[in-house]
């Protein structure tokens, strides 16, 4: 092989590299931002850092499986958004626009249920810092 053939194959293997490094580069970025809320947290707050990244058994010294089946409903809705998501994915690579605005559509849906059972909005969050009332959330 010449020394041609070579440089040519490394140019060509170049932005395969970058395009697999894409997706870390965001799973880091969203990791960073997480620890940043909690940072942000910790700084305005009264509480240690610790507070806003430990697990809440450990915090409260109970059991491990203290809250098992939350967490299992957590990764149903995250898996559930995963799916819908790669479905809206699919469908835009078959051209199928209707299709893919209606999965998206819903996976925004499933991912504000998994916020909302993971920050508790319903149960704390709307009534205490916005006063909305019980029918109002119910309705929610």
């Amino acid at each position: 092989m010449s020394s041609l053939q070579e440089i040519s194959l490394s140019r060509t293997a170049s932005p395969r590299r970058l395009a697999l490094g894409e997706p870390f580069a965001i799973a880091a970025l969203a990791a960073l931002a997480v620890l940043a809320v909690a940072a942000v947290g910790w700084r305005v707050s009264r509480y240690p850092f610790g507070y806003f990244t430990r697990d809440p058994a450990a915090l409260t010294h109970q059991a491990p499986y203290m809250g098992m089946v939350s967490f299992f409903g957590l990764f149903a809705w995250a898996a559930g958004a995963t799916a819908l998501v790669l479905g809206g994915y699919l469908a835009s690579l078959r051209g199928a626009l209707d299709r893919r605005k209606a999965l998206f559509l819903a996976a925004a849906a499933v991912v504000y249920l998994l916020l909302d059972d993971s920050f508790q909005f319903h149960e704390y969050v709307y009534p205490r810092y916005l006063h909305l009332p019980d029918s109002v959330i119910e309705l929610a």
